[in-house]
């Protein structure tokens, strides 16, 4: 029946005609015969058909394969209105594939069929408008057409509404809507969406925090060859976070996505070889793994293939190529690497000089970057006056910064230092901080915690709280400990 209303001339019948032989639905497969019939309809306007031999041309389906004679065809249905037809050839033109590249043409032919609901267009247009790609940037209008698309159920449009909200941008920032966007498409199979919907849910940002189904979302997304999904999936499985902890399918994961270039899963991968963690301990390897990272831009591999140089760990010790990599890594913005320069400056290993001025002057970036190791080292040089004139008043409050930060060693010092008046209530507060430090396992604060219950220091007298803080710090070998309870 299509035959006998293509031959009539009918423009919808030839171009059926031709799709059915182009599937080989009904009649036999046949590119040449369908061409034909596409040719016809196109020839006498008919747009569908037009955009069909553009794709012919493209694929090289009964014709040889020729862009510039299909982007021909593709223009004339595109002139006509055909919304599928000007996306194409805003793609054409964008990508400069048989046209000239023109963005701004590409702009407007988005804009042309993203007018008449095209998802793909609306989508497009939203990328043109948040990049100022022949257009003017205007991030508001970028994500007003992000919304359009991914109202109609458009993936990609969805994941960029979700991008939108969690940054703030064109909208207002939204946490939870960013996750209900991100969800959308996460459920459609979008692979990015689905490893940060694995990231939301481990932090339970915008949703309730829940590591097995953020664990779940990172392994829909490294099943589709997602390598952040692959890395944070073998994260999830080196420390057991909803999963159960398999250091060896932690390495299996970093493997694989060390695979597709990224350089933190080979500096994790690095770590395992150097701990021997899912693997055996392979020092040469480590540092293998640390230089492939680093020189992928991975500031923290910078810093940790300086470790391995000055601990002579699967390389030759060498504190000086050490403190180059070390400011090579702060350059690129690790400032936790200051921390370590300055104790290099402090200790003064072979090759590089002590100078602890330099030493307090990297502390001091690594506080300020909010390093709370470098609070206390900082600290430490001006309660003693090095590097730095003595002042106690900031040595206290540098110590008080890492106390505030966790630090067990700064809880500590701020512990020691309050209970040294002897004022009751500095004895409480001074309890409090060794608690926070016995409770992180510090020895040091376990033994005088021990000290404060036996003799009601700070707190109530209670001998068994005392031989039970006791036995904590004697397990670990503290001797004083160990003696009290001898």
């Amino acid at each position: 029946w299509y035959r006998k209303a293509a031959d009539q001339g009918h423009l919808d019948a030839q171009c059926d005609l031709a799709c059915s032989y182009i599937l080989g639905q009904g009649v036999g497969l046949d590119h040449k015969v369908a061409l034909h019939w596409y040719r016809k309809a196109a020839e006498q306007g008919h747009a569908l058909s037009q955009l069909a031999l553009f794709r012919c041309h493209v694929a090289g389906r009964g014709v040889r394969r020729d862009m510039e004679e299909g982007v021909a065809w593709l223009c004339k249905a595109a002139d006509q209105g055909h919304a599928e037809a000007q996306f194409h050839l805003g793609r054409c033109s964008e990508d400069g594939n048989g046209v000239a590249r023109d963005v701004k043409a590409a702009a407007m032919w988005y804009r042309k069929a993203a007018d008449q609901g095209h998802a793909d267009s609306q989508h497009n247009l939203a990328v043109c408008l948040e990049r100022g790609a022949g257009v003017p940037k205007d991030l508001e209008a970028a994500a007003g057409w992000y919304r359009k698309a991914a109202d109609q159920g458009h993936a990609e449009g969805q994941y960029a509404m979700g991008g939108c909200y969690a940054i703030g941008q064109g909208v207002p920032q939204d946490a939870k809507a960013a996750a209900e966007w991100f969800r959308k498409a996460a459920d459609q199979g979008h692979d990015e969406a689905q490893a940060d919907m694995g990231l939301l849910c481990m932090r339970g940002d915008g949703v309730a925090r829940d590591l097995e189904a953020g664990a779940a979302w990172f392994r829909k997304a490294a099943d589709q060859g997602v390598a952040r999904g692959q890395f944070n999936l073998g994260l999830a499985y080196a420390v057991g976070q909803g999963v159960a902890q398999s250091l060896e399918t932690a390495v299996k994961c970093f493997r694989q996505a060390a695979d597709q270039d990224l350089a933190e899963a080979k500096r994790e991968l690095g770590q395992c070889y150097r701990k021997g963690q899912g693997v055996a301990r392979d020092p040469a390897q480590a540092v293998a793994w640390f230089r492939a990272a680093a020189e992928g831009g991975d500031a923290a591999a910078l810093h940790e293939l300086a470790v391995c140089y000055l601990e002579g760990d699967g390389v030759a010790q060498d504190p000086s190529d050490a403190v180059r990599l070390l400011r090579k890594a702060i350059d690129q913005g690790h400032t936790a690497s200051a921390n370590t320069l300055g104790t290099c400056y402090a200790l003064g290993p072979p090759g590089v000089a002590r100078d602890m001025a330099r030493a307090a002057e990297c502390f001091r970036v690594g506080a300020e970057s909010g390093d709370k190791q470098a609070h206390f080292n900082l600290a430490h040089c001006y309660s003693e006056g090095e590097g730095v004139a003595q002042d106690l008043e900031a040595a206290a409050k540098w110590y008080r910064a890492a106390a505030d930060r966790g630090l067990a060693q700064a809880q500590f010092e701020m512990a020691r230092s309050l209970a040294a008046d002897n004022d009751p209530r500095h004895l409480t507060v001074a309890a409090l901080w060794l608690r926070k430090a016995a409770d992180q396992g510090d020895a040091d604060a376990q033994h005088a915690l021990a000290a404060c219950h036996m003799e009601g220091r700070g707190v109530r007298r209670d001998m068994r709280e005392a031989v039970a803080w006791l036995r904590k710090a004697a397990d670990q070998g503290h001797a004083k400990a160990q003696l009290a309870l001898g």
